[in-house]
């Protein structure tokens, strides 16, 4: 959440106060199934959450691991005059039951033991909370503690982290994954129907480069800038695909059009003369649209606005810098061009 509001917002404020002074603001949850009756207070249960909680703890990121392991060893050590000793596992499940039942009874009134442990004492709330992390780190660290648990855990304690930031997280790498494929594709599909549309392979492949090029190469500025890649910053690709294609078949059809007559410098020249006008003061404008949303308080208007601007500047660049003296290079280096070229004055 720290990295959707800059410091003007309180709540990224108090956010980042809380994750400095007091404990992290990302968690996971996790549901341990007991087998039979007060199963949680056998001491092989406890003893498997006392792992997970030590392993837990070393890792990065890892702010704070909360567990039923923890009541059990706070109570033993009280119980025994508070000698250090004594935090620890009893070997006893009958001790364990009692120290339950002390806990239970000691609780406030109204209050409960339903955020650690389920009515019927089958199952308990493991919970580890990490400091500020990026979706990415979220995952990895839920993937390598499901990993831990399948091979230190007996199977009837198998179990899977639940959490919202999680979800939210797997959903924005999902979403991610699937809108770069997806505009990947789309560029290749806009290719092939150019090929026909224009009569040509090599200006259907051209299309293709430069048409792809302005968000690589935005993405690459992206890499330099901040290099975290959210579900704003991959739709970019998409919004942007629109304009780039649109400025690239302007460019080739106007093009093409002119060189039936002329050579290929004059059919470039009048190309531009022709619709250079009109792809500069678009892009402009564009440009202008995106970059005041750059200036938003809201982190990923900002990113999108930013990068959304950055790729429509580099598609006209690329269309004038790149794709024309390409097309031309291309078109002079044609089998018979050459004497097509000739052969027009003639005529």
């Amino acid at each position: 959440m720290d990295r959707f509001f800059d410091d003007t917002w309180e709540i990224k404020r108090v956010n980042t106060l809380v994750n400095a002074k007091l404990t992290g603001v990302h968690k996971l949850d996790f549901r341990v199934p007991a087998s039979g009756d007060l199963g949680i207070t056998s001491p092989a249960y406890l003893d498997a959450l006392d792992a997970f909680s030590q392993w837990a703890r070393a890792q990065p990121k890892v702010a704070q691991v909360a567990g039923f392991d923890q009541v059990i060893k706070t109570i033993h050590r009280q119980m025994n005059n508070d000698q250090r000793s004594y935090y620890r596992i009893p070997r006893d499940a009958e001790l364990n039951s009692q120290y339950l039942l002390l806990y239970e009874l000691s609780l406030p009134y109204g209050a409960d033991l339903e955020q650690r442990v389920n009515f019927d004492n089958s199952a308990t709330r493991l919970t580890v909370v990490l400091h500020s992390a990026s979706s990415s780190e979220l995952l990895a660290f839920r993937q390598r503690a499901e990993h831990w648990i399948q091979e230190h855990w007996p199977k009837p304690l198998q179990t899977s982290a639940i959490s919202l930031e999680a979800a939210f997280a797997q959903l924005n790498l999902d979403n991610s994954k699937s809108l770069l494929q997806g505009t990947f594709l789309g560029f290749v599909i806009i290719g092939i129907l150019l090929c026909f549309t224009l009569g040509s392979l090599r200006l259907g492949v051209i299309s293709l480069l430069s048409n792809c090029l302005p968000a690589l190469a935005g993405f690459g500025v992206w890499g330099l800038v901040d290099g975290q890649i959210g579900l704003a910053v991959s739709i970019v690709a998409v919004i942007t695909l629109g304009v780039v294609v649109d400025d690239t078949i302007h460019l080739l059809t106007k093009y093409q059009r002119a060189r039936g007559n002329a050579s290929p410098q004059e059919a470039a020249r009048q190309a531009l003369a022709t619709t250079g006008k009109a792809l500069f003061t678009t892009t402009l404008t564009l440009v202008i649209c995106f970059g005041v949303l750059a200036f938003s308080h809201f982190t990923p208007n900002a990113d999108l606005g930013f990068l959304s601007a950055t790729v429509l500047a580099l598609a006209l660049v690329i269309d004038v810098f790149l794709l024309l003296p390409l097309v031309m290079l291309t078109d002079r280096r044609r089998p018979g061009a050459e004497a097509q070229t000739q052969a027009q004055p003639q005529s």
